[in-house]
């Protein structure tokens, strides 16, 4: 968890003492704000010691499992996803949120051979 020290002080006294904390370790979180699909990776547990210990961590290959969350996480615009961008922010774990999506944009329209096609009926 990372806050600003006067930020932990100021929680420090909302707080009463013996309160159940949970921690969840959640490297990878993704969402929404606005119209724009933010993916933030930080390190594991272990990559965090061996960043600690060796000065850089292992790099994983991104995972069907991680790809679905994304996937799902973008919805209907999941054909907007920078699948380039994801792999860079997975891989480098800087622990800050990136834009891997944005609802407004469009992709190209798709150029299709021009044929006639007899639907039945007619266009006016």
């Amino acid at each position: 968890m990372r806050m600003y020290p006067e930020d932990i002080i100021a929680l420090f006294k909302m707080v009463p003492v013996g309160t159940k904390v949970t921690v969840v370790d959640q490297p990878i979180l993704v969402g929404w704000t606005g119209d724009d699909l933010y993916l933030e990776a930080n390190p594991s547990k272990n990559q965090s010691s061996d960043i600690e210990i060796n000065g850089e961590h292992e790099i994983k290959e991104m995972n069907d499992a991680l790809k679905k969350v994304i996937t799902d996480a973008a919805g209907i615009d999941a054909d907007q996803i920078n699948w380039d961008t994801v792999r860079t922010v997975v891989e480098e774990r800087r622990g800050y949120p990136v834009v891997i999506a944005n609802s407004k944009t469009q992709p190209p329209p798709q150029k299709k051979p021009a044929r006639a096609v007899d639907t039945g009926r007619y266009n006016r």
